[in-house]
C-alpha cells in the first residue's frame, strides 16, 4: 500500500511539474506581456547564468544577478566589461538568451524595450539581435532609429552609430529599439527569405563593443518586447469625438502620422478603411476623410490605415465616438457601454481561441512531453481506480 501511494505522489508531482513547465508563458490576457524579464525568478547568479550565456569567443564579460539597483522588483542583471578576449582579441562581447515557444510569437509587437543603468563615466556601445526559428538573424541596421528616456519619462530620438545604441555615461532609463531599425546582418550565415517574420521567434542576444580600457559596468533589467498598445511609433491623428449633423454630412479629416524609419524615397500610400462600425452610413475615403450623415445614430467607429514601411505593411487604428448633441447624454453613454460589453466579450473569447492554438502549437511541437503528459494522467487514473477497487474489498 505504501509503495503504491508512493507511486501516486510521484506521478502527481512528475504531471503537476510538466504542466507548470509546458504553460509557463502562456499568454491569457490581452494586458500581459509579449515577452517580459525583471529577472526576479532568477534564485541565484548560477541559474542566471543558465539563462543568459555568455558568448566564449567574445570580448570577456562578467554577469550576475544583481539585488539592488534595479528599475523595479529587487533583482537585475549585473553586467562588468572586463576586456578584450586574451585568446581571441575579441573587443565585441554578447550575451545569448533562448526563448521558450510561448514568448516565441512577437508578431504584435513593435519593439523592444529594456532598462539600462551605464555607471561608467564613459558611453557604452550596445548591440541587439535576434534570430527567427529555422531562419536568418536580424540586428540593428547601422542608422537605425532608436529612443532613450528622458527625466520626465518622454522619450528623445537617437540614431545609431554602425549599428550601435550609444548609451551616454551615468544615463539611466528605458531604451527602446522600434523593430524597423533591424536588418539582416553581413555576418548572417543561416538561410532566410530576407522577410522579417516575428510569429516564430526562437532567441535573441544583446551585447558590447568596448571602446575603452576601463572597467565598466552595466546594469539590465525589465526586457518586453512593446505591443502597440504599448509604444505605437504609428498614430492617427483627428478628433476622436465628433458631432452628428443636422442636416446634410459633415466632413471630418484624419491624417497618419508615420514612423520614424519610413522609406521617403517614395511617399507612402496609406489605405484608409472602416474595420468596425455600430452604426450604419459613415464612410472615409482614400484621403483619410470621414463622412457623417445627418440622421446617423450615436455609437462608435473604428478607423483603419494599412501603410508600407521597410519591414513590409503596417497597421494602426483609431475609435471614433459619434454623438447627437439632441439626444440625452445618457442615451449616448448607453450605446458606448453596450459596445464596449461586446467588445469585452470578443476580447474574452480571443483569448480563449489564443489558449486554443498555442496549445495546439505545443503539442505539435513538443509531442515528447504531450505524450509523457497523457500517459501520466491515464496511469494516475489507472492507479486511483485501483486503490478505490482494494478499499472496497
Amino acid at each position: 500500500m505504501k509503495r503504491k501511494l508512493m507511486m501516486i505522489i510521484l506521478l502527481m508531482t512528475s504531471t503537476v511539474f510538466l504542466l507548470t513547465t509546458a504553460f509557463k508563458s502562456v499568454h491569457l490576457s490581452q494586458d500581459t506581456p509579449i515577452f517580459f524579464d525583471d529577472f526576479e525568478s532568477f534564485i541565484s547568479t548560477n541559474q542566471l547564468k543558465t539563462a543568459y550565456t555568455v558568448w566564449e569567443d567574445g570580448a570577456v564579460l562578467d554577469i550576475a544577478l544583481e539585488k539592488g539597483h534595479v528599475n523595479s522588483g529587487v533583482k537585475s542583471l549585473r553586467v562588468d566589461v572586463v576586456g578584450a578576449n586574451p585568446q581571441t582579441l575579441s573587443t565585441s562581447a554578447s550575451i545569448y538568451h533562448l526563448l521558450q515557444f510561448t514568448e516565441s510569437n512577437w508578431s504584435e509587437g513593435t519593439g523592444i524595450r529594456l532598462w539600462v543603468s551605464n555607471l561608467s563615466r564613459f558611453p557604452l556601445s550596445l548591440t541587439f539581435n535576434f534570430k527567427e526559428m529555422r531562419n536568418e538573424f536580424w540586428a540593428i541596421s547601422d542608422d537605425c532609429i532608436f529612443y532613450l528616456e528622458n527625466p520626465d519619462q518622454s522619450y528623445n530620438q537617437q540614431q545609431g552609430q554602425y549599428g550601435n545604441l550609444i548609451v551616454p555615461a551615468f544615463y539611466k532609463g528605458f531604451l527602446i529599439i522600434p523593430f524597423e531599425g533591424f536588418s539582416v546582418p553581413e555576418w548572417n550565415t543561416a538561410k532566410g527569405n530576407q522577410n522579417l517574420d516575428l510569429s516564430q521567434i526562437e532567441s535573441f542576444s544583446f551585447g558590447i563593443n568596448i571602446t575603452t580600457t576601463e572597467l565598466q559596468r552595466l546594469y539590465i533589467d525589465d526586457i518586453q518586447i512593446l505591443s502597440r498598445a504599448d509604444f505605437n511609433l504609428t498614430q492617427i491623428s483627428g478628433n476622436t469625438t465628433v458631432e452628428i449633423p443636422q442636416t446634410g454630412e459633415h466632413r471630418e479629416p484624419y491624417s497618419l502620422t508615420l514612423p520614424p524609419k519610413v522609406d521617403t524615397s517614395s511617399p507612402p500610400d496609406p489605405e484608409w478603411t472602416i474595420e468596425a462600425s455600430s452604426v450604419a452610413g459613415v464612410k472615409i475615403d482614400a484621403d483619410g476623410w470621414l463622412t457623417i450623415p445627418a440622421g446617423t445614430r450615436p455609437g462608435k467607429v473604428t478607423l483603419s490605415v494599412d501603410f508600407p514601411t521597410t519591414v513590409g505593411m503596417e497597421k494602426t487604428d483609431m475609435v471614433v465616438s459619434l454623438f447627437d448633441p439632441n439626444l440625452g447624454e445618457a442615451q449616448v453613454l448607453e450605446e458606448i457601454v453596450v459596445q464596449d460589453e461586446i467588445r469585452t466579450i470578443e476580447n474574452k473569447n480571443s483569448a480563449y481561441l489564443q489558449f486554443a492554438n498555442q496549445f495546439e502549437s505545443w503539442a505539435s511541437k513538443n509531442r515528447t512531453w504531450f505524450v509523457l503528459i497523457a500517459i501520466s494522467g491515464v496511469l494516475l487514473l489507472l492507479i486511483g481506480i485501483t486503490f478505490l477497487q482494494n478499499r472496497l474489498k
